[in-house]
């Protein structure tokens, strides 16, 4: 995040020594109009928007590389917003890897990089935990590869928390021997479900045109 603070305190001085000089008027800055797939910031950090009806979703951006990595996305589109606007788009962390194996993960943003952790729940139990299925944005590999996998959400409870589970760096320590025979229940299976692949359709795709460019930018692999 510091890369774009620094170049966001460089563009706010352009901007504020624009309004200055009379050449962008108060007015013009507070009727700006958000679209689907727009780029918008209040201070240093950028954000992604999606809209779907009547719904308004927000998603953070936490670094130039991931900026960059979308071919499609340019500096110079940023729109400046108040507070005010921005705080009425409701903030998504959800999200799943464009054309990929239709998984959705909670992302954990720490600084320039993160946590993710998978939803392992069913379709019913998504709903029921309260998640919304337009909320979830696509993202390309480059993006999804630079939060650190943590342990799932597999609960309904979890899911309502929102808050990050523990890390899988847990150690496990055998049970020390004992000298009396004893019997151990085997462990029953557990399956868990993963969430179904939702329909690969345009209405999560960010980008203005509601496209991801299919040629990434910048690809760890």
């Amino acid at each position: 995040m510091t890369t774009l603070k620094t170049f966001f305190q460089y563009s706010t001085f352009v901007l504020l020594c624009a309004f200055a000089l009379g050449m962008i008027s108060t007015s013009q800055a507070s009727a700006q109009v958000i679209n689907d797939g727009d780029l918008v910031r209040a201070d240093q950090d950028v954000y992604i928007i999606k809209i779907v009806g009547s719904k308004t979703f927000k998603r953070l951006i936490v670094n130039p590389q991931v900026f960059d990595s979308y071919g499609h996305l340019r500096w110079d589109n940023i729109k400046t917003v108040s507070q005010a606007t921005l705080n009425r788009y409701t903030t998504s962390n959800l999200v799943r890897q464009f054309q990929g194996d239709g998984m959705v993960y909670r992302l954990f943003p720490q600084g320039d990089t993160g946590v993710k952790s998978h939803i392992q729940l069913t379709a019913q139990q998504f709903q029921q935990a309260g998640g919304d299925w337009d909320s979830i944005y696509e993202v390309n590999q480059f993006e999804l590869a630079l939060y650190t996998t943590v342990i799932p959400i597999n609960t309904i409870q979890q899911f309502q928390a929102g808050t990050r589970p523990g890390t899988t760096t847990s150690v496990i320590t055998a049970p020390a021997t004992t000298t009396t025979p004893t019997t151990t229940a085997q462990p029953t299976s557990t399956v868990i479900t993963i969430l179904q692949p939702l329909i690969n359709d345009d209405s999560g795709v960010i980008g203005n045109d509601n496209t991801i460019d299919e040629e990434p930018i910048m690809s760890p692999g």
